[in-house]
């Protein structure tokens, strides 16, 4: 009993702390499927908060030294893991959103770990509301005046479907962002397109081609303005 009224706990609760703060922003990657998931922020949350008591215990140990540097070269640090969290697919980047959560629970881990709290708590509630209220809010307000991009691929018939998908396109409001061709061996044509513009013109275009004659398949692949940054 006496050896547990004479440890320190006080890093015990900084690292519980760290942890417990990111454990929500984790849930909120981990339910939308992303790489840096539950695990992966609160083991990052903890370490931060590891080292940032380690940070200050050190230059209250040694008056000399820096007590910033373990959490300087902390920050230094996560920035390698976030640019391998990052990947651009023809122009578009994606991951950034789950990078800068990496860079935010680190934040949070160091600020509950050099010990204050209720700077750490902040920080998590602004990061939660950034994560998920904001998208609803978006989509109830500016999001009408945003453009999207989306990737439509298409399976047309031989006989001039192809060149129905242009007319489509060209009747549409829907910019046309790239196009790529992969032939079947049955004579039928994949047709990726990559096009831009409001969720209602993207939605119109789908389908008017497909209520076009020879288009034989057509699949969305989810809004470059929904997925980009996340």
């Amino acid at each position: 009993m006496d050896v547990l009224t004479t440890v320190d706990w006080t890093p015990v609760w900084r690292i519980l702390l760290a942890a417990g703060l990111a454990l929500p922003i984790g849930l909120e990657r981990e339910v939308r499927g992303k790489a840096a998931g539950l695990r992966t922020l609160l083991l990052l949350a903890a370490a931060a908060g590891t080292l940032g008591w380690l940070s200050v215990t050190a230059g209250e140990a040694h008056p000399n030294s820096d007590a910033t540097r373990i959490a300087s070269y902390t920050i230094a640090g996560i920035g390698f893991l976030g640019a391998g969290l990052i990947f651009g697919i023809r122009g578009r980047l994606y991951g950034l959103t789950t990078a800068v959560a990496a860079f935010t629970v680190t934040a949070i881990g160091l600020t509950a770990g050099m010990g204050y709290p209720l700077a750490a708590t902040a920080l998590t509630v602004v990061a939660l509301l950034a994560l998920r209220p904001a998208d609803w809010v978006k989509a109830r307000t500016y999001a009408r005046w945003t453009r999207a991009e989306a990737t439509l691929h298409v399976v047309v018939s031989p006989d001039g479907g192809l060149d129905r998908i242009h007319l489509a396109v060209a009747g549409s409001r829907a910019e046309l962002r790239a196009l790529e061709f992969t032939p079947l061996e049955d004579g039928r044509l994949v047709v990726q397109m990559t096009v831009r513009g409001k969720d209602d013109d993207i939605e119109d275009l789908s389908h008017r081609i497909r209520a076009e004659d020879g288009v034989l398949g057509l699949a969305t692949v989810a809004g470059a303005a929904q997925t980009i940054g996340d």
